[in-house]
């Protein structure tokens, strides 16, 4: 499965998202995790995880615009999954990306900027899936603040747009970016935190169907 973890707008939690799944894939098969954002987030966290003792298939690259899916193609045949992370702006590698992705995964925080911006994505996908017929989407709503109403508007707003919503949220918390700032994924940190239960009931949403 080709999964692609993109969005045109920054500052969603895209990469976490993106290494979180990548090493949740890997505990079960051989795994490729691409980072072709510009900003190396996820190469980074790659880096960071050589000093760690995990367990996983997993296997990181970066690859930029047109080398994306030439790349990713040649490596098809070598993987069970393929994670891709893509975008923070609209750029070629987001849009080559989209081409060849089987599922892709929206991340959006609570914020009338990612609504607004979210209609550009839409514009997107819709152009996308004209080729792309198999390309299934769904988004996450992420960096969420656990002390304010649960983001009842946003979720109203996205599946208006006839696009599904996990039900599944990601809150901003302290330890899922601690992990990840030492090459982890939330569920290797602790594995009974409530963070490794969000990214298990996260991941039961978006791989089990």
């Amino acid at each position: 499965m080709i999964y692609l973890v993109g969005n045109t707008k920054g500052g969603v939690g895209k990469s976490t998202l993106a290494v979180n799944l990548a090493a949740w894939l890997s505990k079960t098969g051989k795994t490729l995790l691409v980072d072709a954002d510009p900003q190396i987030t996820s190469y980074s966290w790659s880096v960071w995880r050589k000093e760690q003792d995990v367990s996983g298939d997993l296997t990181v690259e970066r690859f930029l615009n047109e080398d994306v899916p030439v790349e990713v193609a040649a490596r098809l045949s070598e993987y069970q999954d393929i994670v891709i992370d893509a975008g923070g702006k609209d750029n070629p590698g987001l849009r080559y990306a989209m081409q060849m992705a089987e599922r892709l995964i929206i991340p959006l925080s609570d914020s009338s900027f990612d609504s607004a911006a979210f209609t550009f994505m839409k514009a997107l996908i819709d152009a996308t899936q004209v080729t792309n017929k198999n390309l299934d989407v769904i988004a996450v709503i992420a960096r969420v603040d656990t002390r304010r109403k649960a983001p009842k508007d946003l979720r109203e707003f996205i599946l208006g747009k006839g696009i599904r919503v996990a039900e599944t949220q990601i809150p901003e918390r302290v330890a899922i970016k601690d992990a990840c700032d030492n090459g982890l994924a939330a569920f290797e940190r602790r594995l009974s935190s409530p963070e490794a239960r969000v990214f298990e009931n996260l991941f039961a949403e978006i791989i089990g169907d």
